[in-house]
């Protein structure tokens, strides 16, 4: 499993702490290419739309400097 499964994985599983950290480890996480897998992440975990990264930047302006437009979409950029 890679990175970005890994961390989807945690986020399925609920395990905010976990992917704080995992953010905070690696804030390019939060730029996986897939947006509608990241939707229903947003979807399930509303948290994440006001969620920081360790540095305080939020996962809104990591979502926003994204190459897919959608996923900066999600959290109304």
């Amino acid at each position: 499993m890679n990175d970005i499964q890994a961390f989807f994985s945690e986020v399925e599983r609920g395990d905010i702490e976990t992917v704080r950290a995992m953010v905070a480890a690696a804030p390019a996480l939060v730029r996986a290419r897939d947006a509608e897998l990241a939707e229903r992440l947003v979807t399930r975990h509303p948290s994440l739309r006001s969620a920081v990264d360790r540095d305080g930047t939020s996962l809104a302006d990591h979502a926003a400097s994204a190459a897919d437009p959608a996923l900066g979409r999600l959290f109304g950029r």
